[in-house]
């Protein structure tokens, strides 16, 4: 069925698809799925950047694996897009980890990533 969200939110929701692909090593069905929301005319004009930054992201890691720089880079690009969830940072840092063998947040940053936390934040949990 048809979610009722906001642009920016399905935005949100397929780039995290990619991040989960790209997570579980299947960089072709990533690169293929992000494919099907990216009009690639115009100089990648057209789309949202949080679209932009996944397809760009599963294209980089496809042809420089090991090329932290330009992962860098690319985060450094969208920069936007990777501060407006946090939870975008912590796949990062996973993918970062995986694919460069080097974390993409310090160590306390990536253990304040709590579920209870963000539970507790949308009202959830807390015992009252």
């Amino acid at each position: 069925p048809e979610m009722k969200t906001s642009n920016n939110e399905r935005n949100l929701i397929i780039a995290r698809v990619v991040f989960e692909l790209i997570l579980v090593k299947n960089l072709k069905l990533a690169y293929k799925f992000i494919s099907k929301y990216i009009d690639k005319t115009d100089n990648f004009n057209n789309n949202p950047p949080a679209l932009n930054f996944a397809f760009m992201l599963v294209s980089l890691i496809t042809r420089a694996m090991h090329d932290f720089d330009h992962f860098w880079a690319l985060i450094n690009i969208y920069k936007g897009v990777c501060e407006q969830e946090f939870y975008i940072q912590y796949y990062l840092n996973k993918i970062s980890i995986m694919y460069y063998n080097r974390p993409f947040l310090k160590e306390e940053d990536n253990s304040s990533f709590n579920l209870m936390n963000i539970m507790k934040s949308f009202g959830f949990g807390g015992g009252q």
